[in-house]
């Protein structure tokens, strides 16, 4: 089901697009995305993550292995003030969410 503006307070600053534009977009971006990835999220969780890894090298120019980079300082830090060194081996998902 496709969102319609007229369900939409009128407050919003930003435009609120169809999942067809969306998938259109993103297409036209050469990234892949189906519906069923677009309308529950939750389920597709993994996939919509390489979506937005995708999404950050088109627009941003950062890559998949620099989001999986991390510096020896910061590992090191964490590493030191953590009882639990081995739960901090992969900073991965770090990475990813502060490049958004």
């Amino acid at each position: 089901m496709d969102l319609t503006t007229s369900h939409i307070p009128s407050h919003y600053v930003f435009p609120v697009l169809r999942h067809s534009d969306i998938l259109q977009c993103m297409s036209e971006l050469g990234v892949e995305l189906t519906k069923a990835e677009l309308v529950e999220p939750i389920r597709h969780r993994d996939r919509l993550k390489k979506v937005f890894v995708a999404l950050l090298e088109i627009c941003c120019g950062v890559s998949e292995e620099e989001l999986e980079r991390v510096s020896p300082l910061m590992q090191d830090t964490l590493k030191s003030i953590s009882k639990y060194p081995q739960t901090h081996e992969d900073f991965s998902d770090l990475r990813f969410f502060s490049n958004f």
